[in-house]
């Protein structure tokens, strides 16, 4: 059975980037015909330009800001490109012209993970994120994410119950009543799929023994906005522990405490969790890979998006990881080891979704030659 899956894959973004890789290497558990469609959505790739141009107010910041940083940017890109050849298994390059007009040959698609399906985010939904293009059997959806879309536009939420109605399966990585409604899909909740890989797995996958290691002990930052709010809660933790402070991100910290780490290709973001005393974060993918790695961390509540991270550390029973102005005590023993044994139980679930999904897709289609 040939699987293709299609995401956010080619972009420059940690989050998207791992979550593309994760979904790929559970799903080989299954099968060794599993394919990355690389599907160039502009808008997600233009993140790999060297220079971003526009014409709003929004396009000239970040141009001014990739300008200031060409260097890093540059030394940043190369990396991404380095893990898309050597960690991805692709299809041929595929333009929206092309793939909408010829297809591509597939037993099982997979939609996801990520915002594929946020209208307002694509300014629209993009059909080859929904499958709809010649040669594809079955599918189904993995964490397939709307976003902030509220389901209140009529248009799209007609084309969404048509792009919808030829799924097998469906599941979200967030709850969505709204969809059901619209719909009459039920969708299951399943786990992002950075974590369906365990600490071991990512070491070894992404062979972070041949990394470089940090020469003294860290409290490693990864924000992706609010970033004065989230170094001074860093700035405490590490005086209090003796660590020095290492952030992630292309942003001008206004402390001298704090060394920035600009240009870090995807092993070395997975690296400097793996390695790190302490970690804090406002993001989910921070506050997922702190839990895979077991460290101690604060996830700081992200005004702008606070739910996605906020379910998740209640389902695996850390809330109080999550904070708003006071600090947690350190996790305990007992603490990491409930944690560990709901992510095994959720990860079970989850991994038993896609097994179902590739059993349904073996019912109704054929295997490609």
């Amino acid at each position: 059975m040939k699987i293709g899956i299609v995401t956010f894959h080619n972009s420059s973004n940690y989050g998207a980037v791992l979550q593309s890789f994760a979904l790929q290497r559970a799903l080989q558990k299954q099968t060794d015909d599993v394919v990355i469609v690389d599907y160039d959505n502009k808008f997600i790739s233009k993140g790999l330009k060297r220079i971003r141009f526009g014409l709003s107010l929004h396009y000239l910041y970040y141009a001014m800001q990739d300008v200031r940083n060409f260097k890093k940017n540059s030394a940043k890109i190369a990396k991404f490109k380095r893990f898309f050849k050597n960690r991805y298994l692709l299809s041929e390059r595929l333009s929206k012209r092309r793939i909408l007009k010829n297809g591509y040959p597939l037993d099982l698609l997979i939609s996801g993970s990520d915002q594929i399906w946020n209208p307002r985010l694509l300014k629209g939904f993009d059909r080859v994120y929904f499958g709809d293009f010649p040669g594809v059997g079955a599918r189904i959806s993995y964490a397939s994410s709307f976003g902030n879309y509220a389901f209140d536009n009529e248009v799209y939420n007609g084309e969404l119950k048509a792009f919808l109605s030829g799924y097998e399966k469906i599941s979200l990585r967030e709850k969505s009543g709204l969809l059901t409604q619209v719909t009459g899909k039920e969708a299951s909740e399943v786990l992002d799929p950075t974590l369906l890989l365990n600490a071991d797995e990512w070491r070894e996958y992404l062979e972070l023994d041949r990394v470089p290691k940090a020469k003294s002990k860290y409290l490693l930052v990864y924000a992706l906005n609010d970033f004065d709010n989230v170094v001074s809660v860093a700035e405490k933790i590490a005086t209090e522990r003796g660590l020095e402070i290492y952030f992630i991100g292309n942003h001008k910290i206004r402390s001298k405490n704090v060394r920035v780490f600009r240009d870090l290709g995807p092993e070395e973001f997975v690296a400097f969790f793996d390695g790190a005393d302490y970690v804090v974060t406002n993001s989910f993918h921070g506050t997922a890979f702190s839990v895979i790695f077991r460290k101690q961390f604060v996830s700081v509540l992200n005004k702008k998006s606070p739910e996605r991270a906020k379910t998740f550390l209640e389902k695996i029973g850390l809330l109080s990881r999550l904070i708003d102005g006071g600090m947690p005590n350190d996790l305990s023993g007992e603490e990491f080891a409930f944690t560990q044994k709901r992510i095994d139980e959720l990860k079970e679930q989850s991994m038993e979704y896609l097994t179902s999904g590739v059993a349904a897709a073996e019912k109704t289609t054929g295997t490609v030659d």
